[in-house]
């Protein structure tokens, strides 16, 4: 309550000046929530402004996102294994059956016991053969990882692991191979051997001692280069 035009009464607040003299209560209501109101102001000034640079982030998320969906064309992988052992003929080039889907897939397949490329780039294959070991003499091996023209069955690209097979145990041969396709779905990969043994070899399937997997790591295709039989360089050192 204010007394505007009267005298303070005992024990009263006053300002300096009296007891209020001339302040009506719109005055005294005003003095009294004004930091309050005040501090609120400046609280949603502020929430404006940081509303504003939310608002500016969520779209600049937004415009990553169609950034990342670009990447969606690179990734591609799968992996594969021989659900059983094999006894492979002499002196014959012949492709594995890696016939054994193994976790997810994203731009190639399992494929006539390969793996089937759905799109072009930089891929690497990634592959594991075991063979048993020999009863008494040595013998050679060579295990290939081939790309074929799926239209042809003609070879696209090759990358050849000798190893040599003794009696002293199992032998496996675990190697890799980079190379480009230029065009999609157009291309298989797939794993081969060929051995000089007088019997047969016997070659070990299972997740523990075969695999078959590719990679993708790129969509750009520059650099398609092939030299399977290169010429000497001469010497070094």
């Amino acid at each position: 309550m204010t007394t505007p035009h009267g005298s303070a009464p005992d024990g009263a607040w006053t300002f300096a000046s009296g007891f209020g003299q001339g302040l009506e209560e719109d005055d005294i209501m005003s003095q009294i929530t004004g930091g309050a109101r005040g501090n609120l102001e400046h609280a949603d000034d502020e929430w404006g402004l940081l509303r504003g640079d939310l608002q500016q982030l969520i779209d600049e998320q937004d415009q990553f996102k169609e950034r990342l969906e670009l990447l969606e064309g690179v990734q591609g992988y799968c992996n594969t294994f021989m659900s059983a052992n094999w006894m492979v003929a002499q002196n014959q080039l012949l492709a594995l059956p890696f016939d054994t889907q193994l976790g997810p897939n994203v731009g190639a397949v399992p494929f006539e016991g390969g793996i089937r490329l759905l799109t072009r780039g930089l891929w690497r294959a990634d592959t594991i053969v075991t063979c048993d070991k020999m009863t008494s003499s040595n013998f050679a091996a060579q295990v290939y990882i081939t790309v074929f023209t799926i239209a042809t069955g003609a070879v696209y690209s090759e990358t050849r692991y000798d190893i040599v097979l003794t009696p002293s145990g199992s032998e496996s041969a675990a190697f890799s191979k980079t190379f480009v396709v230029p065009t999609d779905d157009a291309y298989v990969v797939k794993a081969r051997i060929q051995h000089n043994r007088t019997a047969r070899l016997r070659v070990f399937g299972g997740t523990l001692r075969s695999a078959l997997s590719v990679n993708k790591w790129s969509t750009n295709t520059s650099n398609n280069v092939e030299i399977s039989d290169p010429p000497d360089g001469g010497e070094l050192g």
